[in-house]
């Protein structure tokens, strides 16, 4: 029983370390990502429905999925449930913009950046179909519609979200290389000597 509960402590350890390492860039993705949404929504004359759910989304949720994950008996789990729940908003942002060409590809690098470095082809693949599901979802509810050009108000908009972004995922990337050099050493060491007397082992 007690060898069990250690290794549920180590996976909810585990957990709760990937769910902090999704925390800041959500944060910061979702939060720079309003300013594209909003150049993109101010001419299509949206509800104020719509425009409360984009600051719930953008700002409000990213604490929310933390939370939820944090509080999870699997964090992990709990975590890459709250990644396709991302590519669903975004893929539902992506049709309620019509599709505007830069918001969109802004909105979907921005999700398969994430999935791609979060969990590898799998999750992409799980966040594209998201994103089908969500661009359908809006469909439904503001009708199939295609913006094939973009103002340069958008452009500039969006311009935040492609500078900022890649520079948050790549410092979570960074330091979760950091981290894994760190335990290769620690471990390489370990390997090389006595653990009672320090001393080098036969090997070395």
């Amino acid at each position: 029983m007690n060898l069990a509960q250690g290794i549920m402590e180590n996976q909810r350890g585990k957990g709760l370390s990937f769910a902090r390492r999704i925390y800041m860039p959500r944060t910061v993705g979702l939060g720079i990502g309003c300013i594209c949404v909003t150049a993109a929504l101010y001419p299509l004359n949206m509800p104020g429905w719509v425009w409360m759910l984009m600051l719930v989304n953008g700002f409000a949720w990213p604490h929310v999925a933390y939370q939820i994950a944090k509080r999870s008996p699997y964090p992990y789990r709990a975590e890459r449930r709250n990644i396709i729940g991302d590519s669903l908003c975004g893929g539902s942002w992506a049709a309620a913009v019509q599709f505007n060409p830069i918001v969109t590809v802004t909105i979907l690098s921005m999700m398969t950046m994430n999935n791609v470095a979060a969990g590898g082809p799998r999750l992409f693949l799980h966040g594209a179909l998201a994103q089908i599901v969500g661009a359908l979802i809006a469909w439904s509810v503001f009708g199939i519609a295609f913006t094939s050009t973009a103002t340069p108000v958008q452009v500039w908009a969006c311009l935040p979200s492609l500078v900022i972004y890649p520079l948050a995922v790549g410092m979570v990337c960074y330091r979760l290389a950091f981290k894994l050099a760190e335990h290769k050493r620690a471990l390489s060491a370990l390997s090389r000597t006595d653990s009672l007397t320090g001393l080098l082992n036969h090997g070395s």
